[in-house]
């Protein structure tokens, strides 16, 4: 039904009299060029007036709601709509048909959308008499996917969290946690520092190969005896963490040895000790 014809001067004019035009087609596609002459009745009136409020629907407003999603928001204040049909097309010319909704809400979530794509949409109410006009069309663009890789080094230094496929213009953010006897030292890109921070936040605008630097720790062990001249020790040095370490200790003459102590505490009786460092 095209009621863009109740707008028409001619029509109102017969409206006015009366009289119903021969070649306009009536409620629920019934004809009345057949009953010329006819009149139109107070009921007719309201019918007519409520489907021109129906095709006063403001433009639908598609906004990125998700990776691959767009929640459709439009208006109706009209109290006789039943329900809205939605339509959508890649071209803004030819649309489909994708849902029917009822009166309330006034919103949809497209889902299952291709990435760097932008998709047009228009929405026309219902009721049991018919269909209203289309409302103007309104559009929006899913955004590209990119790639975001990020990796460790060395491999063993640590995890990283946050890499994978993203949406353009989004914010990403990748972590690096440093494994037992490492520490985080930078984030770089093509050798390029972008930061220091483990947790690096950004705005996707394209794909990203980032590297998460970690750095060994090392220990210095410091060996000594007491007294002074009670005797020597071998076995101190700088160490990587995690590596064993012997440390021995050899009495003097008069001298018998005691025990190894950490900070007072006793840690071994054996002159020749061994850790994890």
């Amino acid at each position: 039904m095209n009621y863009s014809q109740l707008h028409s001067k001619n029509h109102v004019g017969n409206l006015r009299t009366g009289r119903v035009p021969r070649q306009f087609p009536g409620p629920a596609g019934s004809r009345l060029d057949n009953l010329p002459g006819a009149v139109l009745t107070s009921r007719t009136f309201a019918f007519v007036f409520a489907l021109l409020a129906i095709c006063g629907l403001a433009v639908p407003t598609p906004i990125l709601a998700a990776t691959g999603q767009l929640t459709l928001t439009w208006s109706s204040s009209d109290s006789t709509v039943d329900g809205f049909k939605i339509e959508r097309s890649t071209d803004a010319t030819n649309f489909t048909q994708i849902a029917q909704v009822p009166s309330s809400p006034t919103s949809y979530v497209d889902t299952g959308l291709a990435s760097c794509t932008t998709y047009y949409y228009r929405v026309r109410a219902f009721n049991s008499a018919g269909n209203s006009g289309y409302s103007n069309v309104g559009s929006a663009t899913v955004p590209c996917d990119v790639v975001i890789n990020a990796t460790a080094s060395p491999s063993a230094g640590g995890t990283i969290n946050g890499a994978g496929t993203v949406s353009s213009g989004t914010t990403a953010t990748v972590t690096a946690t440093p494994n037992a006897c490492y520490s985080f030292v930078n984030w770089t890109e093509g050798g390029t520092v972008v930061s220091s921070s483990p947790s690096y936040s950004f705005t996707v605008a394209g794909n990203r190969s980032l590297v998460a630097n970690f750095a060994s720790t090392s220990y210095t062990v410091t060996t000594g005896t007491a007294p002074a001249a009670g005797g020597t020790t071998t076995g101190g040095g700088s160490v990587n963490c995690g590596a064993s370490v012997t440390v021995a200790a050899a009495p003097n003459a008069g001298y018998s040895f005691v025990n190894w102590t950490q900070n007072g505490t006793v840690v071994s009786t054996s002159a020749s000790y061994t850790f994890t460092a």
